[in-house]
């Protein structure tokens, strides 16, 4: 059964906010009506004001994603990119896990050793991790749940992670003689540690919440019924910073991370930035001691 369609709907903005307006991806939900199952559906796309919502739809089977969702997923995040006031992005999934990876199934038995061909492969999964991790505006993977495999590489391409307790980690593929995505283990390096990623990939352990905040694999835990909320905060709270600089210090910082620092761009883009309308309104902001209203320009 398809979802209600969203009507849009508009409220006056708070301080320091844009005026919202709440819609549902044409994307998302024409795949749900015409490309779901009785098991769920492709991933859907929700927009409210600055924020965006990607959530992943097969709960029965810990929201795997299908070729047929990959293909979705990447046109939701080219909504999403291409979306001027977007200024944050959470990804989720329904029921109580948040992503187990790729449905392995969906490749055959007669294709293994193969370069697979077909739309919504494998190489594509891997490929929106390495989307995720590009997106101009900061991510937040709000982690409903246990997250296995692949699903723990979507979750790291993203800058920030929100769990829940009770949940559990881990990826199980040297379990079945097979390598780990390349991206994905110079992300786990780079964002947990050489050991960490070790205990992941080569030790093949199994985390649970508390370790993986630890680990800095979430940033925070929350409980199941305060997850939403706190996901909310995090994303008010990056929205009220000035936009444009937000994107300029995230793409130095990752460069920063991979050991690739491009410094003079990076002066370049500063000094774009001062000569913004929102530089100006960060200076008038501060002189009338009241909170900026900053519109991406």
């Amino acid at each position: 059964m398809s979802p209600a369609r969203l009507t849009a709907r508009t409220r006056s903005a708070r301080p320091g906010e844009p005026q919202e307006h709440f819609r549902e991806s044409a994307v998302g939900q024409t795949a749900w009506q015409g490309g779901g199952d009785a098991e769920g559906g492709v991933p859907t796309l929700e927009v409210e004001g600055y924020r965006a919502v990607i959530r992943l739809n097969r709960p029965r089977h810990h929201n795997r994603l299908q070729p047929d969702d990959v293909i979705t997923f990447g046109k939701l995040l080219d909504e999403v990119q291409a979306a001027r006031d977007i200024r944050v992005l959470l990804v989720t999934g329904a029921g109580p896990s948040f992503c187990s990876g790729y449905h392995l199934g969906a490749i055959g038995s007669n294709a293994i050793g193969k370069a697979p061909d077909f739309p919504g492969n494998p190489m594509e999964y891997a490929a929106l991790a390495d989307r995720m991790d590009a997106l101009p505006m900061p991510t937040i993977a709000v982690v409903n749940g246990s997250l296995y495999g692949g699903g723990v590489e979507l979750a790291v391409s993203c800058d920030f992670r929100i769990g829940v307790t009770p949940s559990r980690m881990f990826i199980p593929v040297a379990r079945f003689g097979s390598q780990y995505l390349l991206n994905g283990m110079k992300r786990l390096v780079h964002r947990l540690g050489l050991a960490a990623a070790k205990r992941i990939l080569l030790a093949g352990e199994e985390f649970d919440a508390e370790a993986m905040l630890r680990m800095g694999l979430l940033d925070e835990l929350a409980t199941r019924e305060t997850l939403w909320d706190r996901a909310l905060a995090w994303s008010d709270q990056i929205a009220k910073q000035g936009p444009l600089a937000v994107r300029a210090m995230k793409v130095a910082l990752n460069e920063i991370a991979r050991g690739e620092f491009d410094e003079e761009a990076a002066r370049a883009r500063g000094t774009a930035l001062q000569k913004t309308q929102d530089a100006a309104e960060g200076i008038a902001a501060r002189e009338a001691r009241r909170q900026p209203v900053f519109q991406g320009r």
